[in-house]
């Protein structure tokens, strides 16, 4: 460390040096008001927004996110004799191999990758530039090698989630239900990663909130809007979700706002009395299902409708207080084939500061093999989700993330988590809800092999500073 700090080094800052997340922000929010690729159409939104009456809209902004692991990137490698041996903690040994292999211009089967204790991954460690790191080290100085980054480097180079804005505007009737909804979603996408230039979203960005919205609405079109990516972007737990359903979900609570409805009843209202939904009818080229088949894991508003109904059972959603700076907020969706409701009790003080007393879970996930883990899964989203929302963001200036270490990046402490986190599981014989692989099932539906080799040597050639 002492040797790195007396490094004088000449950067290539690139062609992203003025980078300045506060104007992108503007430019983004600016993108969803023009037309875009249109990735679902139902009925004729144009005409019925053409006949006038009341409209409704709304713009949402979500910013770049860290994945913050508690255990920075680190690895041990050892080159000897053309192969590597190394030791990490990866989501994806697969991609570990691709990408040491391409690093040092070996073959992959020279290259074996022991996988340790995660310390957290959130989808930052399927990417795995920090062992070939590691790798390249150690065939230049001969030796095992072990890298561990800094806090510094972690949140500075990142694989951010992506920053989105999303517009949603919609027509309404007499009783403030959707008559036609045009939803625009602009992001910089993941596979800008693995492709310099891609500027629109995958089906499976798209297919996180956007093209697969549930409600019941005669006329419905989501389009899709260029994004430029200025920083590397990669998988972050729930992916598109973050963006996608966040922005629809509070549309539907400002349409409920508006009608002078209750938020639960609406969202019931808006779901319908339950069916499975075919996507493709609406013109969904290509649905994307988490890679696995629609025929056997379908989308079916009954099971959205039974969390959320149970979720405001169990928080008591019809006796909710009313007082002056206290509120509740519900909300369901369907992410990874699994069904979702979520209840969140909020306190605001004299002095504007926010706590979460409460915290109220439910989930269908089909057959669950081990309930504590799905349990812990869902009350470390809790926290997770909390800490994004009030102090996740991540901003840049000057081609230059602005954040640091944990003084500038806070994560919740004990005091800012939940007092209570209530999980709920829906008994189920419907199949386990599978989630694949990041970088693995995942990243073979976004990108042939050519573009892995390629993603392999992009992560070598940055891990050089160079272009």
């Amino acid at each position: 460390m002492q040797g790195r700090k007396k490094l004088k080094i000449e950067w290539d800052l690139g062609q992203h040096a003025a980078y300045d997340s506060t104007r992108y922000k503007a430019d983004l929010l600016a993108a969803v008001q023009q037309p875009g690729k249109v990735a679902r159409s139902r009925g004729d939104v144009d005409a019925v927004f053409a006949k006038g009456g009341k409209a409704i809209e709304a713009s949402y902004y979500v910013p770049h996110h860290a994945h913050a692991t508690m255990e920075p990137p680190v690895a041990v490698a050892d080159f000897r004799d053309g192969t590597v041996t190394a030791w990490a903690p990866v989501q994806n040994p697969q991609a570990a191999q691709d990408t040491v292999a391409a690093a040092l211009g070996i073959d992959k089967k020279n290259v074996v990758c022991h996988v340790t204790l995660l310390g957290g991954g959130f989808g930052r460690k399927s990417k795995p530039d920090f062992v070939a790191e590691a790798a390249l080290l150690s065939k230049r100085v001969g030796k095992p090698v072990k890298v561990t980054w800094t806090r510094e480097d972690d949140l500075q180079f990142d694989f951010y989630h992506a920053v989105a804005a999303v517009s949603h505007k919609a027509t309404v009737d007499g009783r403030g239900r959707p008559t036609a909804w045009l939803a625009r979603s602009s992001f910089p996408p993941i596979a800008s990663t693995f492709t310099a230039g891609e500027r629109y979203g995958m089906d499976i960005e798209l297919g996180m909130g956007l093209t697969d919205l549930p409600f019941d609405v005669p006329a419905y079109r989501a389009e899709n809007c260029p994004a430029e990516a200025h920083v590397r972007i990669g998988w972050f737990r729930s992916v598109a979700n973050i963006y996608q359903v966040f922005a629809a979900s509070s549309f539907v609570d400002e349409l409920a706002h508006a009608a002078g409805r209750d938020p639960l009843e609406y969202q019931l209202d808006l779901l319908g009395p339950g069916a499975v939904l075919d996507f493709t009818a609406d013109g969904v080229k290509n649905y994307w299902n988490y890679g696995v088949p629609a025929e056997k894991y379908p989308y079916d508003t009954r099971r959205l409708r039974r969390v959320l109904e149970v979720a405001a059972e169990r928080a008591g959603w019809a006796t909710r207080s009313r007082a002056k700076g206290h509120g509740m907020g519900i909300v369901a969706a369907r992410s990874f084939t699994s069904y979702i409701a979520s209840v969140v009790e909020v306190d605001v003080d004299a002095q504007g500061r926010v706590r979460i007393p409460r915290v109220v879970q439910v989930i269908d996930a089909g057959t669950v093999v081990n309930p504590d883990r799905v349990r812990a899964q869902l009350e470390g989203a809790a926290v997770m989700g909390i800490g994004l929302a009030m102090t996740g963001e991540i901003s840049a200036a000057g081609g230059r993330i602005t954040q640091t270490n944990f003084h500038t990046f806070t994560v919740p402490r004990i005091d800012d988590a939940p007092r209570q986190v209530d999980v709920h599981i829906i008994e189920s014989d419907a199949g386990p809800g599978p989630a694949p692989a990041r970088g693995a099932a995942t990243d073979d539906a976004i990108h042939d092999p050519g573009r892995s080799l390629r993603l392999a040597k992009i992560s070598a050639r940055n891990l050089l500073g160079l272009k």
